[in-house]
């Protein structure tokens, strides 16, 4: 990967995970009270006030969002990661290689080719968080 590969991915990842929510909340929030609060007068007679919906929102909101997100990791997780471990070859080609392993069926070149691929990935990766440097003699 280069350097505009990986700020790019890092791009992503900041606008869906955190800057694109946030927007589509505040939108959300105010699509909802300039559509229904404000057009319905007994709704807008109670939250007439942006702020006091936006807190009554909120208030009952985040609670059902925790509950729908305790229920999606708890049962559609299970889904999506097999189903991202069912497109991903390299893992794939992982795990026939341990389970090769295992019984003794693996084919040496097979050993050594994921072996280099490997090492390759540690000298990309820093894994100072773990238990310190890698040792570059042993790659």
């Amino acid at each position: 990967m280069n350097w505009s590969q990986k700020r790019f991915f890092e791009f992503r990842a900041g606008h869906a995970t955190y800057l694109a929510f946030a927007v589509s909340l505040v939108t959300f929030v105010l699509i909802v009270h300039r559509l229904l609060i404000e057009r319905v007068p007994e709704l807008n007679n109670l939250f007439g006030d942006l702020t006091v919906f936006t807190l009554i929102f909120a208030a009952i909101y985040i609670p059902i969002a925790i509950l729908m997100g305790q229920w999606h990791l708890k049962h559609q997780q299970k889904v999506e990661s097999t189903m991202v471990f069912m497109k991903n070859p390299g893992m794939i080609r992982a795990f026939r290689l341990l389970f090769d392993l295992e019984t003794n069926d693996a084919d040496e070149k097979d050993v050594e080719s994921f072996k280099n691929l490997l090492k390759k990935l540690e000298k990309d990766v820093s894994f100072l968080d773990l238990k310190g440097p890698i040792d570059d003699k042993k790659l």
